[in-house]
């Protein structure tokens, strides 16, 4: 069971400018890596899966814009909506039967009006915020509270539990750096 947690941010919310220039600018990597990819495509140049989008792209002005993990998501997003695309013409070619027309490729969002998703894994969230039950967005000012505040602690936990076992052979006395860090910031109240 995943834990989820909802927080709707409407026109008049004090986040939604700065969230909707994110997705703007989300929507603006899309629509370059597409285009890169769909012109190897189209000139029979062969598909760019996303390792090689990740190459091309991390120096590219629209994937700076956004927090590395954050730009690796949508590079994601876009490689796995080119793999569907790859699927729907091999399922085509021996069922054609079960479409009304041929698959088309991967669209481009609208250059005014498109926006794009946001997808915001643990890793690009302020730890230090998760344990005192703050959510905070890399790379913004986003902050807000959250319901979910033991969960950081559980996965630090379980990894420094590894970390232990797996170094007891060759250093039974391995300390979690990072954990006293995080206790000594939670207790300071400081978050990233």
């Amino acid at each position: 069971m995943q834990l989820a947690e909802k927080h709707i941010i409407k026109s008049g919310h004090r986040f939604f400018e700065q969230i909707d220039a994110l997705c703007f600018a989300s929507k603006n990597l899309y629509n370059a890596a597409n285009y890169i990819i769909r012109q190897n495509y189209i000139f029979g140049w062969g598909y760019l899966n996303y390792n090689k989008m990740h190459s091309y792209m991390k120096t590219h002005e629209t994937y700076r814009y956004l927090p590395r993990k954050v730009s690796q998501q949508i590079l994601m997003v876009l490689d796995r909506n080119w793999k569907s695309f790859f699927a729907c013409v091999q399922e085509y070619k021996s069922h054609p039967d079960k479409f009304k027309a041929s698959p088309a490729m991967p669209k481009y969002k609208d250059k005014a009006k498109g926006r794009n998703l946001l997808i915001y894994t643990i890793q690009a969230i302020s730890k230090p915020g998760l344990v005192t039950g703050r959510v905070k967005l890399s790379g913004t000012n986003i902050d807000f509270p959250t319901t979910v505040q033991d969960f950081w602690k559980s996965v630090h936990k379980q990894r420094c539990q590894r970390l232990v076992q797996h170094s007891q052979k060759s250093n039974p006395k391995c300390i979690c750096r990072w954990d006293r860090e995080l206790r000594s910031s939670a207790k300071a109240g400081h978050t990233q």
